[in-house]
């Protein structure tokens, strides 16, 4: 991935934004960010029901899980859900947008997170869909690469929002 993602302090706490070009079709991206067995392979393991309303379920196994609830939804274009973990609740969106026949641009925005959590949602963020990009490239990943990238990214996205 080129670029790293921005936070911005506001009202309601900070928000993490990302924007990358992805190598499929929207409705490649829409299966990526939906389907249990390939969320698995760059996020985690878990399921969305994607509904308005819908049950969400992340389990990074021995790291911990989320819980939230579909608030938006447009295949294969648009999807939001609450993001609750045990100290904090916060909002994820997703947009798709196709840029040409096999190739889609991703922004991802995460609003609401506190100003301790910040710089690793944007280190994790980065992470996986640094992962995402290479699952969905026909390459491999695993829990163990993304671990290591978020280290290495925490002190950037750290730095990053001091300076905000």
């Amino acid at each position: 991935m080129e670029s790293r993602g921005s936070l911005k302090r506001g009202n309601a706490g900070v928000t993490i934004e990302f924007t990358i070009a992805l190598p499929v079709a929207p409705a490649k991206v829409w299966t990526a960010l939906t389907d249990p067995s390939t969320l698995a392979k760059w996020l985690a393991e878990g399921d969305i029901d994607p509904v308005p309303g819908g049950r969400v379920h992340l389990t990074w196994p021995g790291q911990g899980e989320m819980h939230g609830t579909v608030r938006s939804i447009a295949p294969p274009h648009q999807l939001s859900y609450s993001w609750i973990e045990t100290k904090s609740s916060s909002e994820i969106a997703f947009h798709v947008v196709m840029l040409g026949p096999d190739e889609s641009q991703l922004t991802l925005i995460h609003r609401g997170t506190t100003e301790e959590e910040a710089p690793g949602f944007g280190a994790g963020w980065h992470s996986h869909l640094e992962s995402l990009l290479e699952v969905l490239s026909d390459g491999t990943t695993s829990s163990a690469i993304r671990d290591v990238r978020y280290e290495e990214l925490l002190p950037l996205y750290t730095t990053q929002l001091a300076a905000s």
